[in-house]
């Protein structure tokens, strides 16, 4: 891997491991138009210009892998007994998911995959030269962060249906609760659903099929999936599911450090609120 460049310009000009640094032009749109009042554009115009500036470069990588693998990833067949880590976050996931991945008869996506989802099959080669929008390390922890590293897949499907997941308010912190139904779907209409649907379905088959074909189980770990399970059993009959957990009051103050800490801060493009703030504690 190459060095990691330092740009993280502090606050809200960062723009080093954001969520969106794979998001097409049309995916990007598409987020727009449904959250452009919600949006501080002043404040947060490094980000948005930078998301923007990767849209444009990620749209040429998305049209090279729809012209030279669309064809096969839509005949792509998938392994139909997956394995889905789950629990909730800061319990032990990542960890049994780097653990598990080492077994070579699993297929997972890695923190490129994820991170560049529209087109990672064509430009894998830039993997290595990509240290200028990522850090070393995870910024809620000091857990190792590369390129070929397993990650979850709902990162990928953030971008891909622009919004429709719960890591969405990573990006629109005060509306998180208008995220709350792509957690299970019961309460989402059916074209979010859809969305969502779709994009999961096409990401795995582009997994599946970088990992050279069906033969391999998938492996699957995002925290987000433990609501879905019964969603996920409907997909995936023969999926097998490996729960995670640990002390429910060690686990909170972990998650709850990681997130209002330092993932609102990372990534927002709508004003992130404060845990002391809003809830006075």
């Amino acid at each position: 891997m190459a060095p990691v460049i330092d740009v993280n310009l502090g606050g809200c000009h960062s723009v080093k491991n954001h969520p969106l640094s794979g998001i097409t032009l049309l995916q990007w749109a598409r987020l727009l138009r449904a959250r452009w009042t919600q949006i501080e554009y002043l404040r947060y115009f490094p980000r948005i210009i930078f998301i923007t500036f990767m849209a444009a470069l990620n749209t040429i990588g998305a049209v090279a892998d729809w012209f030279l693998y669309g064809a096969k990833v839509r005949a792509q067949e998938l392994n139909d007994e997956p394995v889905f880590v789950l629990g909730h976050p800061r319990t032990g996931t990542t960890h049994l998911h780097n653990l598990l991945s080492k077994d070579p008869r699993f297929a997972y996506a890695n923190t490129f995959q994820v991170g560049f989802p529209s087109g990672f099959l064509s430009t894998s080669w830039l993997a290595p030269y990509l240290g200028l929008i990522m850090d070393s390390k995870r910024p809620m922890d000091n857990m190792a962060l590369a390129w070929d590293t397993p990650q979850e897949d709902e990162v990928a499907v953030n971008q891909l249906s622009s919004g429709a997941s719960p890591y969405a308010p990573l990006l629109f912190m005060r509306r998180e609760t208008e995220f709350r139904k792509f957690y299970d779907f019961q309460d989402a209409d059916a074209e979010d659903f859809a969305r969502w649907r779709d994009s999961f379905t096409h990401f795995l088959k582009k997994i599946q099929f970088a990992a050279g074909g069906r033969h391999k189980r998938l492996l699957l770990k995002s925290p987000v999936h433990t609501a879905r399970v019964g969603l996920l059993r409907k997909m995936f009959p023969k999926a097998t599911f490996v729960f995670v957990h640990r002390h429910p009051y060690e686990g909170e103050f972990l998650f709850i450090s990681m997130w209002a800490i330092r993932l609102t801060s990372c990534f927002s493009i709508n004003n992130s609120f404060s845990i002391r703030g809003e809830h006075g504690g």
